[in-house]
């Protein structure tokens, strides 16, 4: 159990570096678009997780085309603030309150 605490707490740790970069380095009046293969990269998860985020409104992308087949590009930073309203201080007492 201490294992598996230590690999969530690493991998919101990794999460918040890329936040930060993406913050930092990016121009605001530039937006730009990653695949759903990239964001699933970026958040470790499924691209059916992806789509649901997409469909709920929770992060925003585009369509290429009208085919049902066709390519969906994400907005960056809209997946990384959407990740970064996830991020819960993983720091807590007894209680379960922040310390």
């Amino acid at each position: 159990m201490i294992e598996f605490n230590k690999k969530k707490t690493s991998y919101l740790e990794k999460i918040a570096k890329l936040l930060e970069e993406a913050t930092t380095e990016k121009d605001s009046s530039k937006v730009n678009y990653v695949t759903t293969k990239t964001a699933c990269a970026i958040a470790h998860i499924s691209r059916w997780t992806v789509h649901n985020w997409i469909k709920k409104g929770n992060i925003r992308a585009i369509k290429l085309g009208s085919a049902q087949s066709s390519r969906v590009m994400i907005d960056e930073a809209s997946l990384y603030a959407y990740l970064s309203s996830m991020v819960i201080n993983t720091k807590t007492t007894k209680g379960g309150e922040a310390k």
